[in-house]
């Protein structure tokens, strides 16, 4: 029917652990037993979906079944010495496949490695983040740096729907100045750092309405000052984290064109203001100067 189980506290779905039989959210350790039938249906034909370390160790191991695979991510580096010996296993042979999230490519120096899969890296370029390209670049250059340190013909390859994208393009010629300058002229277009400077006003509370209303206030109040360099405000990504109801507004300050003293008074003058309703004074605001 499409039902998929959500956090209890949080506005996300949970992740299934098929280890410990389980379903855990990343963002407030909320777990639970994976349930016998569906909450909405009642069908007793649960189907799992997605594509984690854990289900990618799985289909490798029925593709290479004498394969020694070994897994590196939170929940297989969570106990004492488990990196270190994951590490010291992939080193010396013990292990011949490591399967990785980001924390692979950190960095880690080995000398036999003539193979690198960077999978589903839409994920990374689709990410709703200015800085999408380039934390993109830099992951899949640094993880592609760990093929190839002594072992000749290593190859990487990268796995994605869009394999013209003009960033997998630059990738694979080595074009660092190619990505730069493409990168900075849409950082200038769109008024992005670092031409522009960025303060993000995040307000929480347990109750929805509260926080919409505060939030559509202050973004009245602010509106005036900042025009169409106030961006907001609009409920978050993850719009509930932890019982907690998030709203947001960004403003833009361009570099050598703005005082920044000045903006900074009259951002705290507003905010005493709108705080003199004893009402919003429940709400919880956090200030965010370069929030990246």
């Amino acid at each position: 029917c499409g039902w998929i189980p959500k956090c209890i506290n949080c506005d996300i779905s949970l992740t299934y652990y098929k280890s410990n039989n389980r379903l855990k959210c990343h963002y407030c350790g909320y777990n639970e037993h994976l349930m016998s039938h569906c909450n909405a249906c009642g069908s007793h034909q649960l189907k799992t979906s997605g594509f984690g370390t854990e289900r990618l160790e799985e289909d490798l191991q029925l593709l290479l079944p004498n394969a020694r695979i070994a897994r590196f991510d939170l929940e297989t580096t969570k106990t004492k010495n488990s990196y270190q010996q994951i590490m010291h296993d992939f080193e010396t042979g013990n292990t011949e496949i490591l399967i990785g999230t980001q924390l692979v490519a950190k960095g880690l120096d080995f000398e036999s490695v003539g193979l690198v899969g960077i999978l589903q890296a839409d994920l990374l370029l689709n990410f709703p983040d200015f800085r999408a390209n380039e934390r993109s670049y830099q992951l899949m250059v640094q993880v592609a740096g760990r093929a190839g340190r002594k072992k000749t013909g290593a190859k990487v390859i990268i796995q994605s729907y869009r394999a013209k994208h003009p960033l997998l393009e630059q990738i694979k010629l080595n074009d660092i100045n190619g990505f730069i300058n493409s990168e900075l002229i849409e950082r200038l277009k769109y008024q992005y750092p670092p031409y522009f400077r960025l303060i993000k006003i995040i307000l929480k509370n347990p109750e929805y309405s509260l926080v919409k209303e505060a939030s559509d206030n202050l973004g009245r109040m602010l509106k005036p000052l900042f025009g169409e360099y106030l961006l907001g405000p609009e409920a978050s990504l993850i719009p509930r984290i932890k019982n907690q109801f998030i709203f947001q507004m960004v403003i833009k300050i361009e570099k050598g064109k703005s005082n920044i003293s000045l903006i900074k008074k009259s951002i705290i003058e507003s905010l005493d203001k709108f705080r003199t309703n004893k009402t919003y004074q429940k709400v919880n605001i956090q200030i965010d100067v370069d929030p990246y």
